[in-house]
């Protein structure tokens, strides 16, 4: 793991049958130079826990416990709801409430309840906020079409399975959500939305699809050292300290 100052892996001692392996704290904001950073005796294959480094040998390894999540939260909005939109429309949840006002009256229009969190929310209002739609919607801002992991994305996932619109250049986008709710234009987004509404059967389908992408980022599910290592190795095939050079890991 990192340490300060960040972006710079520890050089550490030599410890036999050991690989080595950095996680930074931060994006990559280097991307493709993380390499000049490393010690020599680490694996070149870094873990990247925000999905937004571009060189290929770079792994996505971003974990929640979803499990003990859901034990503790309420059950997804269909299940809540018994397909039915509820009263006042089906409630679409707004990320980032600067610059969405025409946004916001477009949903509206279409019969969709907007919801946001209150503002200086803390976690527990902000899950309960997101808990209360049958979708989200990270809007079609050019800050928010950065390349990024999308953690809103997985908020809204482990919240209840809600499914969220968003740009395709986010990870848990293209890991956790069906291509359907992924759009590159506005008005691609508020088809999309048309068609949900005019559909609301469709609610459940993609919300059920989003609980079983979640065993993706699952800690429950997560991979052992040993597959771990293999996926290390396939990123960096033939380069000695991405494997084990004696019995133990």
């Amino acid at each position: 793991m990192d340490e300060f100052p960040k972006g710079h892996p520890p050089v550490l001692p030599a410890v036999d049958g050991q690989v080595r392996l950095w996680q930074p704290m931060e994006p990559l904001h280097f991307r493709t130079h993380f390499t000049r950073v490393l010690p020599e005796d680490y694996c070149p294959t870094v873990l990247d826990t925000h999905g937004v480094a571009a060189a290929p040998s770079v792994l996505l390894y971003h974990y929640y416990m979803v499990s003990d999540w859901h034990r503790a939260l309420p059950p997804p909005y269909w299940k809540q709801n018994a397909g039915s939109v509820g009263l006042g429309g089906p409630g679409a949840y707004l990320f980032y409430g600067q610059g969405t006002a025409d946004l916001e009256e477009r949903l509206q229009g279409m019969g969709y309840k907007t919801l946001r969190a209150p503002e200086g929310a803390n976690i527990s209002s902000y899950f309960q906020a997101l808990q209360k739609a049958a979708v989200a919607i990270i809007p079609p801002l050019r800050t928010m079409s950065r390349p990024s992991c999308g953690q809103a994305i997985a908020d809204a996932a482990i919240a209840g399975c809600v499914p969220t619109f968003s740009p395709r250049t986010k990870v848990f986008a293209r890991l956790l959500n069906p291509a359907f709710l992924s759009y590159r234009t506005e008005e691609e987004l508020i088809s999309k939305l048309k068609l949900l509404r005019d559909n609301p059967h469709w609610f459940e389908l993609l919300s059920r699809e989003v609980c079983r992408r979640l065993r993706y980022v699952d800690t429950a599910f997560v991979e052992d050292p040993w597959q771990l290592l293999q996926r290390v190795q396939l990123q960096s095939p033939g380069d000695r300290r991405c494997h084990l050079r004696s019995h133990g890991i």
